[in-house]
């Protein structure tokens, strides 16, 4: 066991010099490299799956090859985030529920709904949500087997998606992602709406990082009429409006979009209840 720990450190030290020795105009293989670390990191520390993925958002990017070793960097970043449990845990607490839109009412309704906090507090409750994240995650990959008789269609499909995406932004801006989110990084991109992504935010964001350091387009950009401030998550209806006329040609009134949300949000109870 401890060779095979030494092993991993010793191709972590590896990783992070190459990764730190590309360049800017080797960012895709910067982006494959990272995945490549943070599985190595999962597995030097087990049981610190939240503080490695806030290490991943918050510190990542201030890795300096030159100045120590990859695991002393990583030991001491997730020591330094443990300390900072308390304040996460109030996070998610106060984050019972992944992420909220606005909707025209004026009131803040789910969209990953159900997100359980568990019974009591600490890291057992993160895994739970963490858990339901991950359940979450594999239903919106595979809407087509979730989704029953006629509302599995291609425009059911496309909302589902849309909301997730408008979602998982919200998530990453609050600053209380589950880590699935990082772990899954493949499969989240493979689950999102990249072509709204794109729309709404000023980046184009290609993996968790990029969407948690992008800022996002000016509302005046999205919505014809609105103002030049940046444009805030969760996103308005009007946005979503927008969207489907200037890049998929559909014509759609804000009630539909109010009316795909309400579905969306019982067809979540309904699955995340069916998998408790």
């Amino acid at each position: 066991m401890r060779q095979d720990k030494s092993a991993t450190r010793t191709k972590l030290e590896q990783l992070c010099a190459q990764w730190a020795a590309l360049g800017p105009e080797d960012q895709g293989r910067k982006l494959d490299m990272e995945n490549e670390i943070f599985i190595l990191v999962y597995e030097l520390f087990p049981g610190r799956e939240s503080e490695i993925g806030a290490v991943f958002l918050n510190d990542w990017k201030h890795f300096d090859a030159a100045k120590g070793s990859a695991y002393g960097f990583f030991s001491a970043r997730i020591s330094l985030r443990q300390k900072d449990a308390y304040r996460d845990q109030k996070a998610y607490e106060d984050h019972t529920v992944a992420d909220t839109v606005q909707m025209d009412d004026g009131q803040s309704e789910s969209l990953l709904e159900n997100l359980p906090a568990g019974p009591g507090t600490g890291p057992g409750e993160r895994l739970d949500l963490d858990e339901t994240a991950c359940e979450l995650l594999s239903i919106v990959l595979n809407l087509r087997g979730h989704l029953q008789g006629r509302a599995n269609n291609p425009a059911r499909h496309n909302y589902f998606r849309m909301f997730f995406t408008d979602s998982v932004a919200t998530s990453l801006h609050d600053g209380t992602p589950p880590p699935v989110f990082v772990k899954r990084e493949r499969d989240l991109f493979a689950a999102l709406k990249l072509e709204f992504l794109d729309f709404f935010m000023r980046e184009n964001c290609r993996s968790v990082a990029d969407i948690c350091r992008s800022p996002l387009k000016s509302y005046g950009a999205l919505v014809e009429g609105r103002g030049m401030e940046e444009t805030k998550l969760p996103l308005p209806g009007e946005v979503y409006v927008s969207y489907l006329s200037r890049v998929e040609n559909t014509t759609v009134k804000a009630p539909a979009v109010s009316q795909q949300r309400q579905m969306y949000r019982e067809e979540l109870n309904k699955w995340l209840s069916i998998q408790d």
